[in-house]
């Protein structure tokens, strides 16, 4: 695929100019804009991804911030717990040793218990028989105390595994205020059978305490987790103890633990609902797990405030580029606009270089070039379209284009498809016929009488062609030579059809003034009879009857000129109808001076409407200055007129019209004639 280079350059002042290569046609263009279109997309797509890639990327370093945050806690929490675990543990160990020797505790191991009582961090210091009563305790105890049902009690009188047992239960809410991690041990007499156990009680205040020292803050937390699943101590304290136990048993550091680990991170959901990120850590040989926990809501708020910048970012890079991609586009567009228009100019000049404007074929020029190339055998064709002046005068120019559009699309229908048709001429078409005999040419030209013939069959205006045409016997014969020899003979065709070809005119002219009038089609031999019958009456002379006929068939020929909105309007004509209406007279007058036939009438259809007292058109004349054919076709077409239907009013009697004539004679109508005409038979 071409794509077009494009690059901007700025100059001073603040002006950018894009430039492009070649756009090379629409596929250019739209590829090109494809082009565009795809790049914007990528530009974003990839800001967008580079957005998500930074905030996940926070996201990240945020996380391992807080994992090696927690990882020291839980390292530190872990270190503080041992601690206090070996005191406990040594204070265990001692009193077994002393206990399973003599069987009771010394003086000195009592003062020593007690100063640890006075320091708070033990709570209770116990020795159980194999009952489960106890035998000693460095607090008061209730009569009769028994702790043979304890979980503790039970797990050291099945098995001795040789080291501490931990549990968070206290001996008793006697013996402890406070909740209690107890540590236990067990006894065994001289042949190592179960004799009972020994215990401490390590406040879970001391180690509270020791976690509030470590301000680890309002969203974190700390743990000791057993690693059977039990909850031993948490920071902070306030929280529902059942919902927290849950969580720990299935805590996902346990199974972890379980299989050799010593420390690592996990993701856990609170038992309040929230995710929480933490660091776990084993203590040494004792079965507890330190964990360091940390609510996401803090990363997620700055990650949050991150990614929505890094959002703005992105849309205002990709705004920024699309907007000067949207402003290269504008420029491609309009360069490319601009490449039609040339483009559309340089086939509108090639094409008119070589045709005709007008109907489409080949011109003059491209005629004589093909004619000079055909060589040897070469016919040609000249045809005229007679009465095109006639057809302009009558129906106008556009009616007339129509004609020549017409003759030109019956010459190109009826012509070989190497023959060249072209227009010579106003009304002048030439054909020209590469390598083609006489017989053939003459084969031609019947051809395209027979389908002028056809053509004027169905068609009201007909097409009246003059052929002509001859053939190129030898080289020497030059293109023009074979031109003036065929309009030779077009010409000669020409005179011979004229008088054929006026009388076609004419009946065409008389049905078409029949198919518009607006009264009746008797209306125009009524008229006749009518003005003949008068014209006798007035004593004009018989050698005038013929024009006075045709007068009176052809005085509103004119009319074919205005349009039927306003001859069949029902109703009075505003003024610019009125002023269209009147024109029908000179529009007449130029289609009978362009008539021989009706030429010598010509002059009677321009004063046909003149007035007796000089009110009528075109000129104004009055009296005896309008000519006397006028004043009686006055009379007779104002007659019929009266006594036939108009859209816009019924007919009237002939005493009626007669009495209307008589009203407006020396007005409207010559008084003699007025006279004359009623005395005269009444017209059928």
């Amino acid at each position: 695929m071409e794509i077009p280079v494009f690059w901007v350059e700025l100059k001073f002042g603040g002006l950018w100019r894009l430039n492009f290569g070649k756009i090379n046609g629409s596929s250019g263009y739209r590829k090109t804009s494809i082009f565009m279109i795809m790049f914007v997309l990528v530009c974003c797509f990839f800001s967008f991804k580079l957005a998500y890639y930074l905030s996940d990327h926070d996201f990240e370093i945020q996380k391992r911030r807080l994992d090696s945050r927690n990882r020291n806690m839980a390292m530190g929490l872990a270190e503080s717990v041992s601690h206090i675990l070996k005191q406990a543990n040594i204070i265990l160990y001692s009193l077994k040793i002393e206990w399973e020797s003599s069987g009771t505790v010394s003086i000195i191991q009592q003062k020593f218990l007690d100063e640890m009582l006075k320091t708070g961090m033990i709570d209770q210091v116990i020795v159980a028989d194999i009952e489960g009563n106890l035998v000693f305790s460095a607090m008061p105890a209730p009569v009769n105390f028994n702790i043979r049902d304890k979980a503790t009690f039970q797990e050291l009188r099945q098995q001795d595994t040789g080291g501490m047992v931990l549990n968070v239960t206290p001996t008793t809410d006697a013996l402890a205020t406070n909740p209690t991690l107890f540590v236990s041990r067990r006894l065994n007499d001289e042949n190592g059978n179960f004799a009972g156990i020994v215990g401490v009680g390590i406040k879970q205040n001391n180690l509270l305490g020791i976690f509030r020292e470590m301000n680890y803050g309002e969203e974190n937390s700390l743990s000791l987790l057993h690693t059977n699943g039990t909850m031993l101590a948490r920071l902070p304290g306030e929280y529902d103890r059942e919902a927290f136990a849950t969580v720990f048993r299935n805590h996902p550091s346990l199974p972890r633990v379980n299989q050799g680990e010593f420390s690592g991170e996990y993701q856990v959901p609170g038992a309040d609902g929230i995710p929480r990120f933490g660091s776990y850590r084993r203590l040494g040989d004792f079965p507890i797990i330190a964990l360091a926990t940390t609510k996401q809501e803090p990363i997620f708020q700055e990650t949050n405030s991150h990614r929505m910048l890094y959002r703005n970012v992105a849309a205002a890079f990709s705004f920024v580029i699309a907007l000067a991609v949207f402003l290269m586009w504008l420029q491609l567009r309009k360069q490319y606009r601009t490449e039609l228009v040339l483009r559309s100019r340089e086939k509108e000049l090639t094409f008119s270089s070589f045709h005709d404007a007008l109907t489409g074929i080949y011109n003059r020029a491209f005629f004589y070039e093909k004619a000079r190339e055909a060589g040897f055998q070469t016919a040609v064709i000249m045809a005229d379209l007679d009465g095109l002046k006639v057809i302009n005068d009558t129906f106008g120019h556009k009616v007339g284009d129509s004609a020549l559009v017409e003759t030109a699309r019956l010459l190109d229908a009826c012509i070989p498809a190497d023959a060249v048709v072209a227009r010579v001429g106003g009304d002048e078409f030439a054909v020209l016929l590469p390598k083609r005999t006489r017989e053939e040419t003459e084969a031609v030209c019947s051809g395209i009488k027979q389908a002028v013939d056809a053509y004027n069959t169905g068609n009201v205006i007909p097409i009246q062609l003059s052929l002509g045409f001859a053939v190129a016997e030898s080289n020497g014969t030059s293109p023009e030579e074979l031109v003036v020899t065929a309009d030779k003979w077009m010409y000669r065709e020409k005179l011979r059809q004229a008088g054929t070809h006026r009388s076609q005119f004419i009946n065409t002219l008389k049905e078409m003034l029949v198919a518009r009038d607006y009264v009746t089609e008797g209306h125009v031999a009524r008229v006749a009879k009518s003005t003949l019958a008068l014209a006798k009456a007035a004593g004009l002379p018989m050698m005038q009857m013929a024009d006075m006929e045709l007068f009176a068939y052809f005085h509103d020929i004119g009319k074919v000129g205005v349009s039927d909105a306003i001859l069949n309007k029902c109703g009075p004509l505003s003024s610019a109808e009125r002023t269209e209406m009147q024109l029908h007279s000179e529009i007449g007058h130029r289609i009978a001076s362009a008539t021989d036939d009706l030429s010598g009438i010509a002059d009677w259809i321009l004063q046909h409407h003149e007035r007796w007292d000089g009110q009528g058109y075109p000129w104004g004349a009055a009296g005896e200055e309008i000519p006397i054919q006028c004043r009686i076709l006055a009379i007779t077409d104002a007659y019929d007129a009266m006594t036939s239907d108009r859209p816009y009013r019924q007919a009237m009697s002939g005493e009626e019209a007669l009495a209307e004539l008589r009203r407006n004679a020396g007005t409207q109508f010559d008084p003699e004639l007025v006279k004359v005409f009623s005395v005269l038979p009444a017209m059928p």
